[in-house]
C-alpha cells in the first residue's frame, strides 16, 4: 500500500457522523501488508482541538477521530510515511502481532489535546525504530495487553514523553510486559519516561528496560505516577493499585 501524495481529512467536525466509530483511516485483519512511501496523512485537526474540553472547560467532552488505525492484523510493516495534525490520536496499533514501524514522522502541535503519536494496545511483538514524533500528548503510549515491544532510535518532542499507561482505570485489570527502549532523545517534553496507573486498578507492569536515553529540557525526566487522574473531578483514594516492577 503506497502513499506518495497527501490524504487530507474533512476539517469540519459537523461532517463526521456521530453514530460512527471515531476512526478515519481504519485497516483491519491485514496479513503481511506493507505501508510505504513519502506521502502524508493529514488529519486537519485544528477545529477538533479548539472544540476540546481540554482546551476550554466549557466545551463538552467528546471523542475525536484517530487518523490511522491498524486493527487485528499480523506481519504489518509501516515505513517512510508522515502522519500529522490528527484530530485525536495519530496512529493506533490494536490487537496486532508482529508489527514493524520505521522511519515514520508523526507531527502535531504541542498544545493539541490527546494527540498521542503512536498508541499500542493489546498487541505483541511490535518494533518501532528510527522515527521522529512530536505531539500534544504522549509521543508513544503503551497500554493494556501489550507485550514484547521494542523501541530504538527515537526522537520525542514536543509532547508528554514515552509512556506506559494509563492503566487500571475504573478498577480494571491491566498488564504490560517486556518493553525495551534503546537509544532515544527527548527534547522539550513535559515528561521523559513515564509509567502511569490509576488508583483502584489491578495487574502489573514488568520487564521494562530503558537504555541510552538522552533528555534536554524535560520537566519530569523519570516519573512513576500511581495516582494518575485524568479527570475534571478529583479522584477518590483507593486501596488497590497495580504492581510496577521495572
Amino acid at each position: 500500500f503506497q502513499i506518495d501524495g497527501t490524504i487530507v481529512a474533512p476539517d469540519e467536525p459537523a461532517n463526521w457522523d456521530p453514530k460512527l466509530a471515531r476512526l478515519w483511516l481504519d485497516f483491519s485483519k491485514l496479513n503481511g501488508v506493507i505501508f510505504l512511501g513519502n506521502g502524508v496523512i493529514d488529519g486537519s485537526g485544528s477545529k477538533w482541538w479548539a472544540a476540546s474540553c481540554k482546551k476550554n472547560k466549557s466545551n463538552p467532552c467528546k471523542g475525536a477521530p484517530t487518523a490511522l488505525t491498524i486493527d487485528s492484523s499480523t506481519g504489518v510493516k509501516v515505513t517512510g510515511i508522515t502522519i500529522k495534525n490528527s484530530q485525536q490520536m495519530n496512529f493506533v496499533i490494536t490487537r496486532c502481532n508482529s508489527v514493524r514501524i520505521s522511519n515514520v514522522l508523526v507531527s502535531s502541535p504541542g498544545d493539541s489535546p490527546n494527540t498521542d503519536g503512536i498508541h499500542i494496545t493489546e498487541s505483541t511483538n511490535v518494533v518501532l525504530q528510527d522515527s521522529k514524533i512530536g505531539t500534544g500528548d504522549d509521543c508513544v503510549s503503551i497500554v493494556n495487553g501489550s507485550s514484547n515491544i521494542k523501541m530504538k532510535r527515537l526522537y520525542c518532542g514536543p509532547g508528554h514523553g514515552i509512556s506506559i499507561g494509563s492503566l487500571g482505570k475504573d478498577n480494571s485489570t491491566d498488564i504490560v510486559t517486556k518493553v525495551v527502549l534503546d537509544t532515544a532523545l527527548l527534547r522539550e517534553t513535559t515528561n521523559g519516561l513515564r509509567i502511569k496507573t490509576w488508583q483502584g486498578g489491578h495487574g502489573y507492569v514488568r520487564g521494562i528496560r530503558y537504555e541510552n536515553v538522552e533528555m534536554e529540557n524535560v520537566a519530569n525526566p523519570i516519573i512513576i505516577d500511581q495516582f494518575y487522574c485524568d479527570s475534571p473531578k478529583s479522584c477518590e483514594n483507593q486501596v488497590h493499585f497495580l504492581c510496577v516492577c521495572v
